[in-house]
């Protein structure tokens, strides 16, 4: 209900004051995905629209498909590589790795180069 997803049965709901709406799209309340990876079905350039439409300005896809050297990825999934919690502690910019039951959690010191080197390891 805080994110405007349902509708409670009887009074209302608001978040400081505002309809739920309008706090998520402001950016006062959001909803963290509760899975560890994308899905199995989503290829590079849908992952990047899904991850997209969680912004309320993202960059282009195409934009970000060309800055990390994957606009031809079209037929390439977007699943992390089979990795452990060494090899992705290992990757340039990760600062940390967190298991939380099937989620792993990178921290980055350096977000950009982390997604280049995972994006570079789902390449054919």
């Amino acid at each position: 209900m805080i994110l405007g997803l349902c509708r409670p049965d009887r009074g209302s709901v608001s978040v400081f004051g505002a309809p739920p709406a309008a706090a998520v799209r402001s950016g006062w309340v959001n909803g963290m995905l509760q899975t560890g990876s994308p899905p199995d079905l989503l290829k590079v350039r849908e992952f990047v629209t899904l991850m997209a439409s969680y912004y309320p300005q993202p960059l282009r896809v195409d934009d970000v498909l060309r800055l990390t050297g994957k606009a031809g990825s079209r037929s390439v999934r977007a699943t992390l590589p089979h990795a452990g919690v060494a090899s992705l502690r290992a990757l340039p910019g990760v600062v940390a790795v967190e298991r939380h039951g099937d989620a792993v959690v990178l921290s980055c010191s350096d977000a950009d180069a982390a997604l280049a080197s995972l994006f570079a390891s789902a390449s054919p």
